[in-house]
């Protein structure tokens, strides 16, 4: 009887370690899904989608966004605050899907959540093949409003997506779900 409850002890508490590996809120795509290679325009260069050495956590919209885009950045900088020394491991992008927006104006819209973050306006080709590969949507509303799919993305240096989240969970969860995802 004593083996018994050892035994059952022993594996609750492997599958309890087992599931705290496994984000909680992401959608984690088993295997990982091939991205087209993209770049975007930014300031000075090309910013490209994969990295190579580093995962990118991709949010998209644009920069008079009154809602979601500026909250979406925000919970990501309160997720790199919490990562501390392990953003070297990653960086983040924005990209613009708004005509309207230049390469300058989403790289200064980013860089207002934090300096490392990047900024890059998608032309309609690149915005195109981007839509395509994340399943997003982006259509023109009224008063200038841009309606498009919010989350963030998980890329990870070799170009597959990895994970998405929703654009609101919070900073601290981010970042524990993130460290799980590595």
């Amino acid at each position: 009887m004593r083996r018994c409850r050892w035994a059952t002890a022993l594996l609750s508490a492997a599958m309890l370690v087992a599931c705290q590996r496994v984000p909680r809120h992401a959608t984690v795509l088993e295997p990982p899904q091939p991205l087209p290679t993209l770049a975007f325009p930014s300031r000075g260069a090309a910013v490209p989608l994969a990295d190579g050495r580093r995962w990118t956590l991709l949010a998209v919209g644009y920069t008079r966004c009154p809602d979601i885009c500026p909250l979406t950045l925000a919970r990501l900088a309160e997720a790199w605050h919490a990562l501390g020394r392990d953003t070297a491991r990653l960086r983040v992008l924005f990209v613009s899907l708004d005509d309207a927006d230049d390469p300058a104006a989403a790289a200064g819209f980013a860089a207002r959540f934090h300096p490392s973050f990047l900024g890059a306006a998608a032309p309609p080709l690149a915005r195109d093949r981007l839509a395509r590969a994340l399943g997003l949507v982006a259509m023109p509303g009224a008063s200038g409003m841009l309606h498009h799919t919010a989350r963030v993305w998980a890329v990870d240096p070799g170009g597959r997506l990895r994970a998405l989240w929703p654009p609101n969970l919070a900073g601290d969860t981010l970042a524990a779900e993130i460290r799980r995802l590595w």
